[in-house]
């Protein structure tokens, strides 16, 4: 089974700023990622990572708030379609972008913008296995986004590794109505 999730991680902004930023709030439910719709945790790297099972969650416009006086490094991951981006913003404005849509084929690479350093090392190792791959039955290139997002903040989402298994995940929501709604928020049942 294949993933289709989308991550955002943010520097330079306040925890609680950019989870009001999305009009979320933080509960106390310590949480498994996997199982819930949103979460948030710090990474050791000292980016806050925003991890959603909801392919529509980074958006060009999310970026955009997020990193309105900081970064925010938007990831989408569509394993179905082999479909992967990678979203840069610094101060409110796309710096550049990475995009492989696996049905214009296994070479299929867009880019825009002022790359990181580590872009071409990965373009070129992962364009020689693709070439390499006699079968063409493997997407390598599909992994550029992915590993590219991983060189800058330090997350892979399918990756748990020594560091990424202490990662301490709580659940975001939408803020809860009335005074029900707010005590089952506070009491981890909202």
């Amino acid at each position: 089974m294949g993933s289709s999730i989308s991550w955002v991680a943010i520097k330079g902004v306040e925890r609680r700023e950019a989870i009001e930023r999305l009009g979320l709030i933080e509960t106390a439910h310590v949480a498994d990622r996997d199982r819930v719709k949103t979460s948030a945790a710090d990474l050791p790297s000292g980016w806050l990572l925003i991890y959603s099972r909801n392919l529509d969650f980074v958006t060009p416009q999310r970026l955009q708030a997020l990193s309105a006086g900081g970064v925010a490094l938007g990831c989408l991951v569509e394993e179905h379609v082999m479909f992967s981006g990678l979203r840069w913003f610094e101060d409110g404005r796309e710096r550049w972008s990475v995009i492989h849509e696996g049905e214009q084929g296994a070479h299929d690479l867009a880019v825009a913008g002022d790359l990181p350093a580590q872009f071409p090392a990965i373009r070129d190792r992962l364009f020689r296995k693709q070439n390499d791959d006699e079968e063409d039955d493997v997407d390598f290139i599909f992994e550029l986004p992915v590993e590219l997002g991983a060189a800058l903040c330090g997350f892979r989402h399918d990756t748990i590794d020594e560091e990424q298994g202490r990662l301490v995940f709580t659940e975001l929501k939408a803020p809860a109505s009335g005074v029900l709604g707010a005590l089952k928020l506070l009491f981890g049942r909202g």
